[in-house]
């Protein structure tokens, strides 16, 4: 009897214990604000749905109070999407990231430029927070939550984050949220760092036959993902592009697997249960009272004779969160994860090698998000390598800012261990010139209050074979956020020249 009742005591002060390890779990996580980071996937047309924007909102509202701020697709600078914001630094921070302008374009390239230039932007914090230095809001508990194309960039971002700040063991991402994860085939992510197995996969692949590892910086993950069977089915009977997710590597219970036919009764034709499982059933586990009238189905987190429960509501989702009263998923599993991938180009597409089909003057990394100037790609080719084709003509009559082109805002690291930066150009005088001209080498700030002259180089020669030229990164720029400019300067005599790399090299001292 005795045995009995020790037994039935310790069961009970075990029980005791895992309730109070829950309960101290919940009461650590309630009251700790960071900084949430949401983006969107494919947007047709390039037009940033205002679901997003609610979504957002959401998380603010979830918060209890806190700031929310949209980028801007082309200055690439923070603003406040409404005026509720507090813009107090302890308070949650909410950024949407609108890259809807890129995201439909059927080229690689532009993804990759929209992780770069985010990777900046945070780095480059809205002034209104009054935050001190570049790393502040990397240094806070970070949730990211990416859906469809939008996580495959946020684990692009990751890899950066990772690979940048290896050294800085305060700066980690403490939850990646992954919505549908969907690298796209015909856009080039099957090539990007951690998607193993068939991407795309054929008709009637299996959950296992494609996954994604996620980088060592990210401490915690949850994936809620669907499938039916076609990966990038364009049309079906039921709606239009419902594009498959993929799963997520060493996430345990915390890979969910949401019932397909069941996100599609009560979908959209645009999208079907692809779209809907972001802005729909995951926002509806984050504001519970519908407050932006999101189109919702009750049958998706309440058990009904047609379909299983995907819920219950206030349970799943946004609950295993930082905010979400819930318990944090466990650890990403060690084994499962990789190194942080190091960036193929410091300075994205500084080589001009990726160019948008059309459309000959854009060139991802080099337009929107603080990009600037009319320079196209020259028409003559180098065999496989573009350039950039700077013109001082004669007569301008349509005044286009054809003699300068300045790359999207990014991250110029500070020099680390053994190693310092340094920019190489390649150019090429195209005509004999009578006159004044050089070709300048800037850095801008991201407002553009200061201008650092990098190399101004006299072309007051011939024609010439290309050229290269190594110029020392200028100490001010270091661990900052800002452009670089080519500009060709001086008179208007139809002077030409071609520059085939800009490029960010890191070298030893």
């Amino acid at each position: 009897m005795t045995t009995k009742k020790g037994i039935i005591f310790l069961l009970f002060f075990i029980f005791f214990q895992l309730n109070f390890a829950l309960a101290q779990n919940e009461l650590s996580l309630e009251g700790k604000r960071g900084v949430t980071v949401i983006t969107h996937g494919f947007a047709a047309g390039g037009n940033l749905s205002e679901e997003w924007i609610n979504f957002a909102k959401a998380v603010r509202k979830r918060a209890g109070k806190g700031s929310v701020f949209i980028n801007h697709p082309e200055t690439g600078l923070w603003e406040a999407v409404d005026d509720q914001n507090t813009n107090n630094k302890e308070d949650e921070i909410i950024f949407i990231y609108d890259w809807a302008w890129a995201s439909d374009n059927l080229r690689s390239g532009y993804l990759d430029a929209c992780a770069d230039h985010l990777f900046a932007a945070l780095l480059n914090p809205p002034k209104e927070l009054n935050l001190n230095h570049t790393t502040a809001l990397l240094e806070k508990p970070l949730h990211l939550i990416g859906h469809s194309r939008g996580a495959i960039l946020l684990n692009i971002l990751a890899h950066k984050i990772g690979w940048y700040f290896k050294a800085s063991p305060q700066i980690r991402i403490e939850q990646f949220t992954l919505i549908d994860p969907h690298p796209a085939g015909p856009m080039g992510d099957c090539d990007l760092p951690g998607i193993l197995g068939l991407c795309p996969p054929p008709k009637d692949y299996e959950s296992k036959d494609i996954s994604l590892n996620l980088p060592r910086c990210v401490i915690r993950a949850d994936n809620y993902f669907r499938q039916d069977g076609v990966y990038e089915d364009l049309i079906t009977n039921k709606n239009f592009g419902p594009y498959d997710g993929i799963s997520v590597s060493g996430l345990r219970d915390c890979n969910f697997q949401l019932n397909d036919e069941s996100l599609t009764y009560g979908s959209s034709t645009m999208g079907g249960a692809h779209a809907s499982i972001a802005t729909r059933w995951y926002y509806g586990t984050i504001d519970f009272e519908n407050e932006y009238n999101h189109p919702i189905v009750e049958s998706w987190y309440v058990e009904d004779d047609k379909f299983p429960a995907m819920g219950p509501r206030q349970k799943t989702g946004y609950f295993y969160s930082r905010l979400g009263g819930g318990i944090m998923p466990e650890p990403v599993l060690e084994e499962d994860k990789i190194e942080a991938v190091m960036p193929q180009n410091l300075l994205f597409n500084g080589d001009f090698k990726v160019e948008r089909t059309l459309w000959k003057g854009k060139i991802p990394g080099w337009e929107g998000n603080g990009a600037a100037g009319e320079a196209k790609l020259s028409p003559q080719k180098y065999g496989d390598e573009l350039a950039i084709r700077l013109e001082r003509p004669k007569f301008n009559i349509l005044k286009k800012s054809i003699h300068f082109r300045q790359h999207s805002l990014s991250y110029f690291p500070e020099n680390i261990e053994d190693f310092t930066y340094e920019i190489q150009l390649e150019y090429e005088v195209k005509n004999k010139t009578k006159g004044n001209n050089s070709l300048k080498v800037s850095f801008f700030f991201p407002d553009n209050t200061e201008e650092i002259i990098l190399k101004e180089i006299n072309l007051s020669e011939t024609k010439t074979d290309f050229k290269t030229v190594y110029i020392p990164t200028n100490p001010k720029m270091l661990g900052k956020v800002g452009a670089i400019r080519i500009s060709l300067e001086g008179e208007d005599n139809n002077c030409m020249i071609d520059v085939k790399s800009v490029r960010l090299l890191k070298v030893a001292k």
